[in-house]
């Protein structure tokens, strides 16, 4: 396991703040209590880098960041992609199955949609392939970051 570099913290501090407009666009307010919980612990990495002691035990505190955020961002894009399935699919019996599985799941289900009739589905797919276009890349971007932790 090598030492935290800066670039690392820089890459889940972007990742995490990508991940943040997203929640908060979508008003979930577990998701975003999790991301500044993440963005909070940034600071102490600054304070702590001499001794390789403390490198090792920040190193394992930006691996768990790094987890949690995928967590996060693996959780938002699973909630869109159900989403994606009620507004995609224009069979009543599939749409009633996702809204189903949906509100089961996921607490903030179609909860960021003031007047869902405001959108038209192209909208809706607009919004949410979006959403799920940025959390790729910040899971792309956080799992490199874990890989490069370990690499050289």
């Amino acid at each position: 396991m090598k030492r935290v570099l800066q670039p690392e913290l820089d890459e889940l501090e972007f990742a995490v703040k990508n991940i943040v407009t997203i929640a908060e666009r979508r008003k979930d307010s577990n998701a975003l209590a999790e991301c500044y919980e993440i963005l909070g612990t940034l600071p102490h990495f600054q304070i702590h880098r001499e001794g390789e002691n403390r490198s090792e035990i920040m190193t394992i505190i930006l691996e768990e960041s790094l987890h949690s955020a995928y967590h996060i961002a693996d959780n938002l894009g699973m909630m869109a992609m159900v989403e994606i399935r009620e507004v995609l699919f224009p069979v009543q019996s599939i749409k009633q199955q996702a809204r189903e599985f949906g509100k089961k799941f996921f607490n903030n289900y179609f909860g960021w949609l003031n007047d869902p009739d405001q959108y038209s589905p192209e909208q809706l797919m607009g919004l949410l392939e979006n959403d799920l276009r940025k959390l790729e890349q910040a899971k792309n971007l956080l799992m490199s970051t874990f890989i490069s932790l370990y690499i050289k």
